[in-house]
């Protein structure tokens, strides 16, 4: 059985990238890494309950990983949209 905690966050995840671009105007970029991420907590949590730990430690550092870079990301963007208001 799927986690429905993880499940719902990432739903949640994929219903505010779609709000963001829709109607906000904005990027598509957002959208794609929410269902990218998407697929990859299903796999996580497949291989989880599996109990195939070979991919499923890698696979979680690299979604670790892409969530840093992200997170990243949006705050470099913010200071430039900060120091551009300035």
């Amino acid at each position: 059985m799927l986690d429905p905690v993880a499940c719902d966050l990432e739903c949640r995840h994929l219903v505010a990238a779609i709000l963001v671009w829709r109607p906000g105007g904005g990027s598509l970029r957002p959208i794609l890494y929410a269902v990218v991420f998407f697929g990859l907590t299903l796999a996580q949590i497949a291989l989880g309950i599996a109990h195939v730990k070979t991919p499923h430690v890698p696979l979680g550092v690299l979604m670790f990983g892409m969530s840093v870079l992200r997170l990243g990301g949006v705050w470099a963007s913010r200071r430039t949209h900060v120091a551009a208001a300035t």
